[in-house]
């Protein structure tokens, strides 16, 4: 598992994915894009048809558990952003993983 947050110990985190987004056009851009991200090298992914535009298709990359950095994440962007370029795809965005935390009460934030 990646070392990516500096100096605070592990005891202090927890490790979390990275879902990054993508749009495609074409079959042929979801599958350049997905060779980049083998599942054997602990990616996942998730495909499926949209809407909005008529005819695209929607991918979800996976990252492997790492733990996070400002600077890991601004990496992380870059290659992204490299590998739709490189696919002919449009990079989305990306989110860190939470649905493993614990919901706590709303008042015990104050």
């Amino acid at each position: 598992m990646a070392d990516l947050t500096g100096t605070r110990s592990k005891e202090e985190r927890t490790p979390r994915r990275i879902e990054c987004f993508f749009i495609a056009c074409a079959d042929s851009a979801v599958a350049s894009l997905l060779n980049g991200f083998p599942e054997t090298a602990e990616w996942n992914h998730e495909v499926s048809r949209i809407d909005d535009p008529p005819g695209t298709i929607s991918v979800k990359i996976i990252s492997p558990l790492a733990y996070l950095s400002r600077e890991a994440l601004l990496e992380l962007v870059d290659v992204m952003m490299i590998a739709a370029h490189e696919s002919g795809c449009v990079f989305d965005g990306f989110q860190v993983d939470l649905s493993d935390l614990q919901q706590r009460p709303w008042w015990k934030f104050w």
